[in-house]
């Protein structure tokens, strides 16, 4: 019998449900400035993934779709939410797509920012490594895991106070978040989500409303492809652009929803 995993999760607003899946390595506070526009008129779910933030990291979970997208479906089941719009960012926006494709009984539309989108696990590598040596280093590997353990749990406390300093294109509470997980909830989340991906096969069976939402100098897809499927939207920044600009996001959001009204 399956283990059900409630996940933590900040609720706000009412109206129409917004169900918000972050990235890897971040936390439900991604969407802080986003939700506070938007729970003027909308009721905001914000969750933190299995594994990361505040949510259960346990020991034996395979950290991959099924795994991830349960524990969401879950603690929804846990709020008595039934219909509600989906919005991801980056690895979250991996699952949202997912799980949309799963559930079109429940996802009303779907928005997904800085969708990460490579054709095997190697170039997913190359990618997010930007084929630098150092970034390699502390992304995969023995070495990884080694650095993950000391930042993430022996050294959290410090890591915490001082992970704005080195991620300042991070919102100070994101980069706070940014150690809030285990080497085997990243590595096997990294694997199992973004590595190992195949988002056009779920894209084709999505019939609800979706837009998908990059930065002009986010390196995260080949969105020439993703164009033929979608509705794209591009606008200034990077892969976090939306933390320094939430009302961009909020417009977005917005004007799916309003079309799906």
């Amino acid at each position: 019998m399956r283990n059900i995993s409630i996940l933590n999760f900040k609720e706000s607003g009412s109206g129409p449900t917004i169900v918000f899946l972050h990235g890897m390595a971040s936390s439900l506070r991604f969407w802080e400035d986003i939700i506070e526009k938007l729970s003027k008129n909308f009721h905001c779910i914000s969750i933190d993934l299995l594994g990361f933030g505040n949510s259960p990291k346990p020991k034996d979970s395979r950290y991959d779709y099924d795994s991830h997208l349960s524990a969401v479906q879950d603690t929804l089941t846990s709020l008595g939410v039934k219909k509600f719009t989906i919005v991801g960012h980056s690895m979250g926006a991996l699952l949202a797509v997912r799980y949309a494709s799963e559930n079109p009984n429940k996802v009303v539309a779907l928005v997904g920012f800085g969708m990460p989108i490579y054709a095997s696990p190697e170039i997913a590598k190359q990618k997010i490594s930007r084929s630098k040596s150092s970034l390699r280093f502390a992304y995969y590997g023995r070495s990884s895991k080694i650095l993950c353990t000391l930042w993430c749990r022996g050294m959290r406390p410090i890591s915490r106070r001082i992970a704005p300093i080195y991620l300042p294109n991070l919102t100070k509470a994101v980069a706070q978040d940014s150690v809030l997980h285990t080497w085997r909830s990243y590595n096997l989340s990294m694997k199992n989500i973004i590595e190992n991906q195949h988002p056009f096969d779920d894209l084709i069976t999505i019939k609800c409303p979706k837009l998908f939402v990059y930065g002009k100098n986010d390196g995260a897809a080949e969105k020439s492809d993703l164009i033929k499927l979608v509705n794209s939207l591009q606008i200034p920044g990077g892969h976090n652009s939306i933390l320094k600009n939430p009302e961009l996001a909020v417009s977005a959001i917005e004007s799916l929803m309003n079309k799906n009204v």
